[in-house]
């Protein structure tokens, strides 16, 4: 039996000691920087389609680079793939000062990237060495400055070489950022949409409105400027709205001054909104003069006190709209805020439905589709209750094409139903208000860890009898909006 065994073990060595090793074939493998130019445009697309670059809200946001990880091994290993992919990251981008001359020295070294740019957001602050002496920077931010303006020879050969002057390279070495700006803004060719925040100001040259009315950038279609621009901000819109390619404007925190303001009358310009905005009857005239065919128009003034509500002329303020009575369709006029007591800053009478004596402006006169308002300034400061009565006169208010109105309503609801309840049953009677489909309350949240008070519950209880269909969409703090259908 041994013998057996032992020849069995011996003839399974001898048939493993001649079998041949086993050869492993060499595994090709495609390099990611040889892919098809085709999959990576595709891949490109995917990635606008979920979590790109692009803004969703034209040229009011910009994405972070945090969006670009999901990028990064092609980015490091695909040459192609990055030659690709850069001309949509410059697509849209958001330079502050700490960005901005390397955005500037790229735009000058790579003119196909300067070409890609179609928004951009600039975030600037007028403040330099030179004008530290009057408080503005202590001497450590001041020497600071001083020391990052030595190394710019680069820009200053390049500007000149682009045919700036003497006095622009002069203030390019001073640190203007002004300067930077209008330099930057000069070799972007195929800017779309520019977002100008300047949070603190120093007008002292005049580089960026010089540029602008000298050499208008040929594709520049939206123009947003904030940040307590002043007078300075009035001139530089003024330059922006006679540039032949703007359609849209928005502007916030500025104060406008009109005999400093506005450019000859622009065809082209056709949406314009202030936000928070210092603004006077007359500076309006002279906004709504300078355009030719408005289609949307937002107004949004700061807080109203006993000083201030004098200059909020309802009257004069219409009169400049119906300038554009043919071709507005979107009107908003807002106050800023949340205020219960908007009551003690309007004048008497400065309200849609009382205006003053012999006003000629109106809301009947325009062709709107739209109309947002502070419920005051619609039907009165006053908070005393009113029967459905009181408002008889709604149907000579509003004009006949009003398809959508959004109130922004105050403390003061309960008040406010007779006037809903009223607007409801004009707008079921024939031939008044024939377009008038939905209203929309825009309700704020108090300063307040309460429920949604019984009051608003009340309210909105009365409204159901009165409105079709009442959608609801309140958080637990008694903000949020109620659409009332018709």
């Amino acid at each position: 039996m041994e013998s057996i065994d032992n020849r069995a073990a011996v003839s399974l060595s001898e048939e493993f000691s001649v079998q041949k090793p086993r050869v492993q074939e060499p595994v090709t493998r495609q390099s990611l920087s040889d892919l098809p130019e085709e999959l990576l445009e595709s891949i490109l697309d995917h990635y606008d389609a979920n979590a790109g670059w692009k803004p969703p809200e034209g040229f009011r946001s910009v994405p972070s680079d945090d969006r670009l990880r999901p990028l990064r091994s092609l980015l490091r290993v695909s040459k192609q793939f990055r030659r690709l992919v850069e001309p949509r990251i410059y697509s849209c981008y958001e330079y502050d000062d700490k960005q901005h001359r390397k955005f500037l020295r790229t735009c000058i070294a790579r003119p196909d990237l300067a070409g890609a740019v179609r928004f951009a957001r600039f975030k600037c602050r007028f403040w330099n060495a030179r004008n530290s002496a009057a408080g503005g920077l202590d001497a450590a931010v001041a020497a600071a400055e001083k020391e990052a303006n030595n190394n710019i020879t680069d820009l200053c050969a390049a500007a000149a070489e682009r045919g700036w002057d003497e006095t622009f390279v002069a203030d390019l070495i001073a640190g203007r950022k002004n300067a930077e700006l209008a330099f930057s803004l000069s070799l972007l060719p195929n800017l779309t949409g520019l977002d100008f925040v300047a949070p603190q100001t120093w007008p002292t040259d005049c580089h960026l409105r010089r540029f602008i009315e000298a050499q208008p950038i040929s594709k520049l279609a939206q123009v947003q400027l904030s940040g307590g621009m002043e007078g300075y901000g009035s001139e530089t819109l003024g330059k922006f709205l006679a540039a032949p390619s703007v359609r849209a404007a928005h502007c916030s925190g500025m104060t406008f001054r009109g005999r400093e303001l506005w450019a000859p009358r622009s065809s082209q310009v056709e949406h314009i909104a202030l936000e928070e905005c210092s603004l006077q009857a007359a500076d309006l005239w002279a906004l709504c003069s300078a355009c030719t065919a408005l289609k949307s128009l937002a107004l949004n003034w700061k807080h109203l006190d006993e000083w201030s509500g004098a200059d909020l002329d309802l009257a004069a303020i219409l009169r400049a709209i119906d300038l554009h009575a043919a071709s507005l369709s979107r009107l908003a006029l807002l106050v800023a805020g949340y205020v219960p007591d908007l009551g003690i800053c309007i004048p008497s009478g400065a309200c849609i439905r009382h205006p003053a004596p012999g006003a000629s402006g109106s809301l009947k006169a325009l062709n709107i589709t739209e109309l947002e308002i502070t419920q005051p300034l619609l039907a009165g400061p006053s908070p005393t209750p009113r029967s459905a009565h009181d408002f008889a006169d709604l149907a000579d208010v509003f004009p006949a094409s009003l398809n959508t109105l959004k109130i922004h309503i105050n403390a003061h609801l309960p008040a406010f139903v007779p006037f809903l309840s009223a607007l409801a049953s004009l707008a079921q009677q024939p031939g008044k208000l024939p377009q008038l489909r939905r209203v929309v309350l825009l309700i704020p949240s108090p300063d307040s860890d309460c429920d949604t008070p019984p009051w608003l519950r009340d309210a909105l209880a009365e409204l159901r009898a009165a409105f079709a269909d009442v959608c609801e969409e309140l958080d637990p703090r008694g903000g949020g909006s109620v659409v009332l259908g018709l």
